[in-house]
């Protein structure tokens, strides 16, 4: 059955290899073309050869076809499947997660989400009821490497956006116990995280390997798929430690921009009641803030390089939408005017004002029309004081100057 199954194998990867060479006549890459969907759909040896196809394969489109086998395997015939070949398929996947791509440097993205997919796929058909190990074994998975942790950032991520961002799990029930599962489990998975990200920062800045920077980037990654839901006292555990983390992180070039989308998805967070969001106004003191100007005004000093200008207007909408969380939690009964540092982050919206950058002024301007309509804000001294200053900005900003006739 061996040899059969690597003739077959054989005969797909020259197929696969066919279809995607464009000097071949359009008639045999079609006739190739409709060969491989006749052995997707029919074959009873979809999982062999697959596998068989991703670790003997040195093509990467040859091994991407490989993994899109099973991935499709999976999909289509999971509920049908003997007992044993399930597990062939899962103790073969946890396999290629250990050692069947190449390092994280040299191998494809593109390899690395098929692999990704298919265990997510795996996932959502298997946890928790017939899979309740499968934490421990991704812990298990990320104590072997830097290739292995970041393969099992991508099953994460993929694995949030599926089940509670994107919500593309089709069965509802299926995504309501795995979103149980996740939120029974989250903080345990916060901890593995910020663990994980510990070591491998404090790894690349002793070294400054790339693979530790990519894996550091990669978790940064999952964490902003999950703060945007998460519950708040996950992000606000062990004394605010991720958004210290976060903070700090800003001062890497390499990881700044991806810092600054996790920033972004928690000073956003509308997923509870007023009184929990009310714990993100820690972003006025004095140790969180200092970071973020520290930041931005650097930025600002490389503004014609257009990563350093990206990043300038994520920290933009940073502050505009810790601004906007002002302007839900400042009511009559409990006004925030009391703030540290309010007068140091109005100097700053209002220097954004005189941004030149039409981006990042507008951020700045639609800030300013929602403080000045906010009933209570509108009536506070301090920002009374600033209105004169913004007002007198704004119209230098609206006027037109034309070119001399």
């Amino acid at each position: 059955m061996s040899g059969d199954i690597a003739t077959i194998a054989q005969q797909l990867g020259a197929a696969v290899e066919l279809t995607m060479n464009p000097a071949i006549p359009m008639e045999q890459r079609h006739q190739a073309f409709n060969q491989l969907e006749e052995f997707k759909e029919n074959s009873p040896y979809g999982s062999q050869c697959g596998f068989h196809l991703v670790a003997s394969s040195e093509s990467p489109v040859v091994r991407h076809f490989g993994l899109k086998i099973l991935e499709d395997v999976v999909k289509a015939r999971w509920n049908t499947m003997v007992g044993e070949e399930k597990v062939f398929i899962k103790d073969s996947l946890m396999k290629l997660m250990s050692s069947g791509t190449g390092h994280l440097t040299v191998e494809h993205l593109f390899i690395k989400d098929a692999l990704a997919r298919i265990v997510v796929e795996l996932v959502k058909r298997e946890w928790p009821q017939q899979w309740p190990s499968l934490l421990q074994e991704l812990d298990t998975l990320c104590r072997q490497g830097e290739t292995q942790t970041e393969l099992v950032m991508f099953v994460l991520l993929r694995l949030v956006e599926d089940v509670a961002l994107l919500q593309t799990l089709e069965q509802t029930q299926r995504r309501k116990e795995i979103y149980s599962e996740l939120t029974a489990n989250m903080e345990q998975i916060f901890t593995f995280l910020l663990g994980l990200l510990e070591k491998h920062y404090g790894a690349y800045k002793a070294s400054g390997n790339e693979e530790h920077c990519r894996v550091s980037m990669a978790i940064v990654n999952t964490f902003t798929a999950l703060v945007e839901w998460v519950n708040i006292q996950h992000v606000m555990a062990n004394e605010k430690y991720l958004l210290r983390c976060l903070s700090h992180l800003l001062s890497d070039p390499r990881l700044q921009l991806a810092a600054g989308e996790c920033l972004l998805g928690i000073v956003g967070w509308k997923a509870g009641k007023m009184t929990e969001r009310a714990q993100l106004l820690c972003l006025f003191e004095t140790d969180m803030m200092v970071p973020l100007f520290a930041a931005t005004e650097n930025a600002e000093k490389h503004k014609l390089d257009c990563d350093h200008y990206n990043f300038l207007k994520k920290m933009i909408e940073i502050l505009t939408g810790l601004g906007e969380q002002l302007c839900a939690l400042w009511t009559k009964e409990s006004p925030r005017s009391s703030l540290p540092n309010l007068t140091t982050y109005l100097d700053a919206l209002l220097s954004f004002t005189r941004h030149p950058s039409q981006s990042v002024n507008l951020y700045a301007n639609e800030l300013w029309a929602k403080f000045s309509r906010h009933a209570d804000i509108s009536q506070d001294p301090t920002f009374l004081s600033y209105q004169p200053k913004w007002i007198e900005v704004a119209l230098r900003k609206v006027a037109k100057v034309g070119y001399p006739e």
